[in-house]
């Protein structure tokens, strides 16, 4: 797997040298499975983390892997979130599940709130059916996103994964609740969260050691569009264990700049990347419209996938070679 050097965090030079680090002859990494049924969130870093000595003194951070209905977010293989801008129809949402199935994607977002991008008044219920029906037909995940606490309970029996909105970050009572629930979270930040508030969020959330964290990074605002920083990508790695996806449609300005972006953040060592997806085949790219359609989204799959194959090559010589002096 391709990982990025750090340390764990909270632990200072000292603390480190007096750690007891989990050493085997081959340099083997212990990855295991964060579960709810495992316990707390720090039982279970504690006793699967595996340290290991490097050339320059420096320390790799295993990472951890968060099971979703069978589907390991944080593994080696690359984690591909995609869906609609909006729900149009039921046609063309099982277009989109269709293609998301035959491109290697594991999970399907789609948003069923109603009302506008900047005010939204509720929860389409049935929207939230035709997703769960569609990612079911084709052996997807759902992801929805939500808002507020409300639906948040309205959405739980329908998503895999809800994406929390980083304005819930100033909610600390409800990150509590949900850190009794059995359920997996996608923890999203723009620039307006500083990245230790992020991390400690996540840190709540899963303090009871019933849900699960995966972090999502979204950018931030720019004088055009949206950015992401690769130092609080890399930055979030070495301070955290928590599964990290970047949302490659909001910071990406337009199509023709999301493959280069994604492929960025794969050789930043993230485990997903976010896209934005319509199962049109007869709509071709053009202009300034984020969204990628079928024509283009099936090979840029394949290239991201076969990029993080070769990374994980690379990372897997390094060690055998590392092991072999």
């Amino acid at each position: 797997m391709f990982r990025i050097l750090g340390s764990p965090r909270k632990k200072d030079a000292s603390e480190l040298s007096r750690a007891s680090v989990n050493l085997t002859a081959d340099r083997a990494f212990d990855t295991r499975i964060l579960d709810p049924e495992q316990g707390s969130r720090s039982d279970s870093l504690s006793k699967n983390l595996t340290l290991l000595p490097s050339d320059d003194g420096t320390e790799y951070r295993e990472r951890a892997i968060v099971s979703v209905r069978g589907v390991q977010v944080g593994s080696s293989r690359l984690t591909l979130i995609s869906g609609p801008e909006q729900i149009t129809s039921a046609e063309r949402l099982l277009q989109t599940a269709l293609l998301l199935s035959e491109a290697g994607v594991s999970f399907l977002r789609a948003d069923v709130r109603v009302g506008s991008k900047f005010r939204r008044r509720g929860v389409n219920l049935q929207k939230a059916r035709m997703v769960a029906n569609a990612a079911e037909r084709f052996g997807l995940r759902t992801v929805f996103p939500v808002q507020t606490p409300d639906e948040f309970a309205l959405l739980e029996h329908f998503g895999d994964i809800l994406e929390l909105s980083p304005e819930l970050s100033w909610n600390r009572r409800f990150l509590t609740e949900i850190s009794y629930r059995p359920v997996t979270v996608l923890l999203s930040r723009r620039s307006f969260l500083p990245l230790e508030q992020w991390l400690e969020m996540a840190d709540l959330v899963t303090c009871k050691g019933r849900a699960r964290v995966i972090l999502l990074e979204s950018g931030s605002r720019a004088s055009k569009g949206l950015s992401v920083d690769l130092q609080t990508i890399i930055d979030a790695q070495r301070r955290s264990s928590y599964p990290l996806i970047v949302n490659c449609f909001a910071a990406a300005q337009n199509w023709s700049y999301v493959e280069q972006f994604a492929a960025a953040m794969i050789g930043a060592g993230v485990d997903g990347v976010q896209l934005q997806v319509e199962g049109d085949v007869l709509q071709t790219q053009s202009g300034a419209d984020r969204t990628l359609y079928g024509d283009y989204f099936l090979p840029l799959t394949k290239r991201l996938q076969a990029l993080r194959a070769t990374l994980n090559a690379t990372e897997l010589m390094k060690r055998q070679g590392g092991s072999n002096r």
